[in-house]
């Protein structure tokens, strides 16, 4: 009765902030979609910073009133299931920053078309979770062990998406860093065609390879992607560069 009082508690008290994770979601997919990495930094600052500032401001206020709050969905004078649930907010309720950064984490991979990233946060949220219910209910921690392995799951799954993010992020400067450069002006062939020169052709080969895209550029064929004489993108360009990138 003590945890199904405490867990609605638990819902509606981070509710906002999977909301917010979804808009977040929102805002990344369409300037990922735009291809603009800089808005997609600054967003996921200001949205770890919103995020966080709230979980703390919810997480003091339901250890602060944790007793009032049960009491809404339990009779006051059961003193023994109220302190249970008192207790599972306390430890729930002072960990809302993990479970904030979590729903960020699953909107930030849904957006930039990594769905797999995310079940791999929710089985490594949820499966540490009943792993450490199961074993530390079993140490002198008791029913303490059970409240605790909730916040330790959001951690590692924390853990897990950040670290990943920040090592494709290197990854990704790694690779930007090693293109060559390609003067503009052996961009083109010189016959007013229109047509890419073969140093941008082995420029993008050559990146598509290092971005792990493989052949996809091996079938294409360039002379397609512009118009003629005047080197204007083509509707050939635009379906390749979404097929492909």
């Amino acid at each position: 009765a003590a945890f199904a009082a405490a867990v609605k508690i638990d819902s509606f008290a981070y509710m906002p902030v999977q909301d917010f994770g979804n808009a977040f979601s929102t805002y990344v997919a369409q300037n990922y979609g735009a291809n603009q990495p800089e808005r997609i930094r600054k967003g996921i600052r200001s949205a770890a910073a919103t995020s966080a500032v709230f979980c703390i401001c919810i997480s003091v206020l339901v250890c602060l009133f944790a007793a009032p709050l049960i009491q809404i969905f339990m009779d006051p004078s059961q003193t023994g299931i109220v302190a249970a649930g008192v207790h599972y907010l306390h430890i729930e309720g002072a960990c809302y920053l993990g479970i904030g950064m979590l729903f960020l984490l699953y909107g930030y991979y849904r957006a930039v078309n990594q769905p797999g990233m995310s079940v791999i946060l929710t089985i490594a949220s949820l499966g540490t979770r009943v792993a450490l219910a199961y074993l530390l209910s079993a140490t002198p921690l008791g029913v303490t062990g059970i409240w605790l392995s909730v916040p330790i799951g959001w951690a590692l799954a924390d853990a897990i998406g950040i670290g990943y993010y920040f090592k494709n992020k290197k990854t990704k400067q790694q690779h930007e860093n090693h293109l060559p450069y390609v003067p503009w002006r052996d961009a083109f062939q010189g016959d007013g065609s229109g047509r890419f020169g073969a140093g941008v052709v082995d420029l993008i080969e050559d990146a598509c390879g290092k971005l792990r895209i493989g052949k996809a550029l091996s079938p294409v064929a360039w002379e397609g992607l512009f118009a003629p004489k005047t080197g204007i993108y083509t509707t050939k360009t635009f379906v390749w560069f979404d097929k492909y990138l």
